[in-house]
């Protein structure tokens, strides 16, 4: 299992790729398309089997204040046509502002060649997209829960790589296993399991970034929790055994 992150433009579409455990980003080519997403599409296809990705993940542009640029539109209809392709793959989101300024720092600090940066500004700046990304779905390890959903607002640090305690508004522990963060209409969701869990069903939050390094995690409503489960289920129904 493997994540592929793309750095998409008109004529250079950088990617980089995870380790089979997802834990590190490194570049892996530049596709040369000259704006024909037929190319990139093909050769896409060609790494997803040979690395066998399971999500992908793509940058959007947006401007400093957070709204979409005009290229986002471009992004979003060839990402309109990954879906066409590939069907059900995941296919995640992530800001993009500054990685190709990161990129033309990482190259400046390493001394390369003027005349090769044009060939890896997009791969590198597909690395930082998925180093943004990796570094996003790791974040439960330390948590500053909503007063909306325990009712009383903790910050939580664990040692533990997969599991986290909360405690409710009585003061009872609860442990949690994390389980996938799921991205649903520009929304980032974390999806968890009680750990002492008699009616075997997880737990799904919003998760809301703060100017710290902590973010907040918020309760949702029926609807959203119902639609980003269904999400979750597609994304791992060869993984676990739901009962519907």
């Amino acid at each position: 299992m493997r994540i592929l992150s793309i750095d998409y433009g008109d004529s250079r579409v950088g990617i980089a790729i995870t380790d089979p455990l997802c834990i590190t980003a490194q570049g892996l080519e530049t596709i040369h398309c000259n704006g024909n997403d037929k190319i990139v599409l093909k050769r896409l296809e060609e790494l997803i089997k040979e690395y066998e990705v399971t999500t992908i993940v793509i940058g959007m542009p947006v401007n400093m204040n957070g709204t979409k640029t005009d290229r986002a539109e471009v992004t979003e209809k060839f990402i309109h046509k990954l879906k066409c392709k590939f069907g059900n793959m995941p296919i995640e989101t992530i800001d993009e502002r500054l990685t190709t300024v990161e990129a033309h720092k990482t190259m400046n600090f390493l001394n390369v060649n003027k005349y090769k940066k044009k060939d890896i500004v997009d791969t590198i700046s597909a690395v930082y997209i998925l180093e943004t990304y990796i570094k996003k779905i790791k974040n439960w390890k330390e948590i500053k829960m909503s007063k909306d959903f325990f009712g009383e607002e903790e910050v939580l640090d664990t040692n533990d790589e997969e599991l986290f305690v909360l405690n409710d508004e009585d003061g009872n522990e609860i442990k949690f296993e994390f389980l996938d963060l799921i991205e649903y209409e520009n929304e980032s969701y974390v999806v968890l399991y009680p750990i002492e869990n008699e009616a075997d069903e997880v737990v799904i939050l919003r998760v809301q970034e703060t100017e710290g390094d902590q973010d907040e995690y918020l309760s949702v409503d029926e609807k959203t929790l119902q639609a980003v489960y269904a999400i979750f289920k597609e994304k791992f129904k060869d993984v676990y055994n739901f009962q519907d």
